[in-house]
Parts: structure tokens; C-alpha cells; sequence
């Protein structure tokens, strides 16, 4: 379990989905991508894709205790981080949690009809010939987007190799180095 580097896949993942042409803007507002999952807070509906990647959501999701309730909710899990009240402006303010980057690979799956962890085996981990490896979702299929991914050392290494090599495998290009 590389535990919370996981947050660095999701945050590559959203690179790779560019890479492909997904229709993935980072200006995009979260409320555009997934409208039904927040709630009347007005505020809210100005968190960016670059936002959540950048830990400035607002919302006051603290890993303790809420990365275990994230991990236990039965409910919507996008939902969930949604609901938390704003601290902070949207863009404001960097918070490290493991919210944000959930609300990253709800944009993945939605903008790719996959879930993150299926994206990320077709699109980065299949070119890495990377085949030994898990990636944990939330009751509701959301694959959780800053924890619970599973890789051997020796595939963790590939992952470095590719970012060295700025975003090229062989003759593959599979992540833009911008």
C-alpha cells in the first residue's frame, strides 16, 4: 500500500486523460462535471479541477476523522467529501486532505465512463506493463483518489523511471511533459 502517494497517481491520471484528448480542462468547475452531488451551498459550485488538485477546495474535510468515514461511508463517497461546510474560499487556501483528490478521480471517471483505477490500468498501467497491482474504490465504485493503491516496489520504480523521463516509456509518450 503506497498510501497517500497515491494522491500523485490521481494527479498524473488527470495528465494522462489530457494526453488522450479527455475533455478535462483544470478550469473546469466541479460543479459542471457532477452537479447532482452538491449540495445549495453557492460557494461550492466555484471549486475548479485545479482546486482539488491543488488541496484548495475549501471544504473542511480533515483526515482525521473523515478519511475513515470517507473509507466506511455507504453512501454517495463525492457526495460525502461535498458535504462538508467551506473554511476557506475555493482557491484560497491549501489544505492537505484526502478529500480533494476523490473529487479528482470523480472527474476521471465521469469525463472517461471508467473508473480511475480502470483508466489508470488501460492508459498507464498497461503501456508500464505494470499487471500486479490494486487500487481500492469506496462502497459506491469511486475509486478512492489519495489512498489504498497497491504496488510493488519494483512497478513503484517504473513510475519514477517515467517521470525522469518526462512522461515518455520507450518510444510512448503517455503523459505530456507540460
Amino acid at each position: 500500500n503506497i498510501q497517500s502517494c497515491t494522491k500523485s497517481f490521481t494527479s498524473m491520471l488527470v495528465g494522462v486523460a489530457i494526453q488522450n484528448g479527455l475533455d478535462i480542462s483544470l478550469d473546469e468547475k466541479l460543479y459542471d462535471i457532477y452537479p447532482e452531488l452538491f449540495d445549495d451551498d453557492i460557494l461550492k459550485r466555484e471549486m475548479t479541477l485545479a482546486d482539488a488538485l491543488t488541496m484548495q477546495t475549501g471544504l473542511g474535510f480533515t483526515n482525521e476523522p473523515n478519511t475513515l468515514q470517507l473509507y466506511q461511508t455507504e453512501s454517495n463517497s463525492t457526495g460525502f467529501v461535498l458535504s462538508f461546510p467551506l473554511t476557506n474560499d475555493p482557491g484560497t487556501v491549501m489544505k492537505y486532505n484526502d478529500g480533494a483528490p476523490h473529487l479528482v478521480s470523480k472527474v476521471i471517471e465521469v469525463k472517461s465512463g471508467k473508473t480511475e483505477a480502470e483508466y489508470a490500468a488501460e492508459k498507464l498501467f498497461g503501456p508500464l506493463e505494470i499487471s500486479d497491482w490494486q487500487w481500492e474504490s469506496a462502497h459506491d465504485g469511486t475509486t478512492f483518489g489519495a489512498f489504498s493503491l497497491y504496488l510493488k516496489p519494483r512497478d513503484f520504480a517504473k513510475i519514477g523511471q517515467l517521470l525522469l523521463q518526462n512522461g515518455k516509456w520507450g518510444e510512448k509518450q503517455i503523459i505530456d511533459a507540460d
